[in-house]
């Protein structure tokens, strides 16, 4: 169990929990609308590289679960484009929601991928250093 909980949260560092969240009801969302065919088009890809590749290497670096976070973000895609479908009464309370889920992630991947990334090129001290060093090494 503890493989598959790291498993699991190096997959929201890829994705994000509210991505992985869409990427579930999009799987529901398939099922429930009896779209078998294209939940499994979706979902034997992904759980087959999670048997064979995932789970016997016991191996859940991030640049390996991109294939698996690609579909989630597909099936993320098949929740949000059938959220925005529904014709009730309670659809506008479900679009704005959704939209909140999704701002969610944006921020999410914003605040703790983008910026720690950008700050980091930019501010670099190893970079700046070695930089230097050359710098005078050459005059």
């Amino acid at each position: 169990m503890l493989f598959f909980q790291r498993f699991l949260v190096r997959l929201s560092h890829v994705l994000s929990p509210p991505g992985i969240a869409l990427g579930v009801a999009g799987f529901v969302v398939l099922a429930r609308s009896r779209k078998y065919r294209e939940a499994l088009v979706l979902a034997i890809p992904a759980a087959s590289y999670y048997v064979s590749i995932i789970a016997r290497l016991r191996s859940s670096e991030e640049r390996y679960l991109l294939p698996i976070a690609i579909i989630l973000a597909v099936s993320a895609g098949v929740a949000v484009g059938a959220a925005f479908q529904i014709r009730h009464a309670r659809a506008r309370q479900l679009r704005v929601f959704t939209l909140l889920i999704l701002a969610t992630a944006l921020a999410q991947q914003l605040v703790w991928g983008f910026i720690p990334v950008t700050y980091t090129q930019l501010f670099d001290t190893r970079r700046e250093l070695a930089r230097r060093r050359l710098g005078q090494e050459f005059v």
